[in-house]
């Protein structure tokens, strides 16, 4: 499923913080489910720029699931991908 908003965010690939990326989150699950951010705690696990492009990957108290931030340098579009954990296998290594 492709949706669009349109925010006013005040950054780039440049600039872009890990306070951004969270914000961006929490707009996205206060758009979506109807939750305020005080109700779950949101932290970046993961990010990585490379020339204009930026990616975060965020997780949250909130679910299950995983938020990946992408922001594209060349389009000047922020794009958000939302996984939900499905298993947990542990896998003995002798």
């Amino acid at each position: 499923m492709k949706r669009e908003y349109h925010y006013d965010y005040e950054f780039n690939a440049n600039t872009m913080t890990d306070e951004d990326a969270l914000n961006v989150v929490e707009d996205y699950i206060r758009n979506t489910y109807h939750i305020n951010s005080y109700l779950y705690k949101s932290f970046v696990v993961w990010k990585c720029k490379t020339i204009q492009n930026v990616k975060f990957i965020v997780g949250t108290t909130f679910d299950n699931s995983i938020y990946e931030l992408t922001f594209n340098g060349d389009k000047n579009e922020l794009y958000v991908d939302v996984y939900e954990k499905m298993d947990k296998v542990i896998i003995k290594l002798d």
